[in-house]
C-alpha cells in the first residue's frame, strides 16, 4: 500500500470515528472540530490544527 492509499484509508477511518462518536454525543465541540479538520484535511500537526482553529499551539495540544 502506498502513502496515498494509506492516507485515504486513514481519512476514511477517522471520518467513521467522528460519525460514531458524534452519534453517542460524548465529544466536546472542540474535539469534534479537530476530528473534522483531520477528516477533511488528512494528517495534520498540532500547529496545523491550531492554525485552522485560530488558537495557540498550547491550546490545540490540550487533552
Amino acid at each position: 500500500m502506498d502513502e496515498t492509499q494509506l492516507a485515504e484509508e486513514l481519512r476514511a477511518t477517522v471520518g467513521q470515528l467522528v460519525r460514531a462518536v458524534r452519534a453517542i454525543d460524548e465529544m466536546t465541540p472542540g474535539e469534534a472540530a479537530v476530528l473534522g479538520y483531520l477528516d477533511r484535511g488528512g494528517p495534520m500537526t498540532t500547529a496545523d490544527v491550531a492554525h485552522e482553529r485560530g488558537v495557540s499551539h498550547q491550546s490545540a495540544s490540550r487533552r
